[in-house]
């Protein structure tokens, strides 16, 4: 029987240090027939070059070179591009094991689901430190669960990326048969709106804890040089529009608790960083909007007592102003 064509989307911006690792990795797949999309947006760097080598060495790879226009845009060119009944998306820092997509593929057949989520390790670029997140979820799920096992805090889901998911074309299409697209405006954490819209029309979702996608974090702090700009606060616009739309439609009480926790972490991470950039106006609007929020947090079953307990630490070093190494790690063991 004659598999069926998988497309993987690479959005790709100023990479070229890291791509051929990435494209290697998505070469030696064991899984075929593969189509490879590369969209450049706009880089600055060699990364074109790269795609453009990879692209006619290999016809199993297209690219495409745009302006810049973010993450939205690229992948919502990627869409437009991909003739795969399955698709999955890649970013082009990352890599993945030889055998990742096989697996991916043949639970998708095996289980008859619409969408898999895997597990996969973080590796930190600058200590060389990695971690495996294998969350305690598995087995077959409807849409609406795994959309909750995506909001959970990182530690314990299958998080809102999309790299570590492959999809059934049909679960990104619209009423009007329309591939989903990317808001534009959103420049952090739009992978969220995708999943939030997309994941209740699954009726049969596979949760594999089991790894084999390699993010890479470049974990410098960002305290010391990131201000909370414009580009950091559209990923708690994101998320509000995510709540909306579940609220329109009418989601779970739980599941819509659990979106809304997202945006109280979001606002959390971006507090840190409007304490050490002494962006002390941002950082009074942002902690008045925690203190409101946080009894609501602290009543909700799904966090651990660790967890509550955690967040008031972290609120308690805000105050005090603790160095900002303590602050940082305390705030990525209630990582988002």
């Amino acid at each position: 029987m004659k598999e069926k064509l998988l497309s993987i989307i690479v959005p790709i911006y100023n990479a070229e240090a890291d791509l051929k690792r990435c494209l290697d990795s998505l070469l030696a797949q064991t899984y075929q027939p593969l189509e490879i999309i590369l969209i450049d947006d706009g880089s600055t760097d060699g990364s074109f070059a790269v795609c453009q080598a990879y692209a006619q060495s290999n016809a199993s790879i297209c690219c495409y070179h745009q302006p810049n226009g973010g993450v939205s845009s690229a992948r919502n060119k990627g869409l437009s591009m991909a003739h795969g009944e399955m698709i999955g998306f890649c970013d082009a820092d990352d890599w993945v094991d030889a055998a990742y997509y096989a697996r991916m593929v043949s639970l998708m057949q095996e289980h008859d689901a619409q969408m898999v989520f895997s597990g996969y390790e973080e590796f930190f670029e600058k200590s060389g430190a990695s971690r495996l997140h294998h969350p305690a979820k598995s087995g077959l799920v409807d849409g609406y669960e795994a959309l909750k096992q995506c909001v959970l805090p990182q530690r314990d889901g299958y998080f809102t990326s999309l790299w570590n998911k492959l999809f059934q074309r049909e679960m990104l299409l619209d009423e009007a048969g329309k591939l989903f697209t990317f808001p534009p405006d959103v420049a952090v954490g739009e992978d969220e709106t995708l999943l939030v819209q997309c994941c209740p029309k699954a009726r049969r979702v596979f949760l594999c804890p089991e790894g084999g996608y390699h993010w890479l974090v470049r974990d410098g702090s960002a305290c010391h040089s990131v201000r909370v700009t414009e580009r950091a606060v559209s990923g708690i616009t994101g998320k509000e529009r995510c709540v909306a739309y579940g609220e329109a439609h009418h989601y779970p009480p739980e599941l819509l608790q659990l979106m809304k926790a997202r945006i109280f972490r979001e606002n959390i991470h971006l507090l840190v960083m409007a304490r050490y950039t002494e962006d002390k106006q941002v950082y009074r609007a942002l902690r008045k909007r925690i203190c409101a929020g946080l009894p609501a947090m602290l009543r909700m079953p799904q966090h651990s007592p660790q967890f509550k307990l955690r967040l008031l630490v972290l609120l308690c070093c805000l105050t005090l102003r603790v160095p900002l190494s303590v602050t940082e790690r305390i705030e990525y063991y209630n990582a988002m």
